[in-house]
């Protein structure tokens, strides 16, 4: 699952349309969540990089 949603965030960011800029916010915060646990210095980077 986790390689799944690696696999569609390097396709996302080859584009640049706001829905495709929606989708990959969100798989930023599932990767995030599910990698790191939801560590809160994890969600301060992903706020700070949006």
């Amino acid at each position: 699952m986790i390689f799944n949603g690696i696999t569609i965030l390097l396709i996302l960011s080859s584009t640049n349309s706001e829905k495709d800029k929606f989708v990959r916010e969100l798989i930023y915060t599932y990767l995030a969540f599910v990698i790191f646990k939801a560590k809160p210095i994890v969600l301060e980077l992903f706020e700070y990089s949006v």
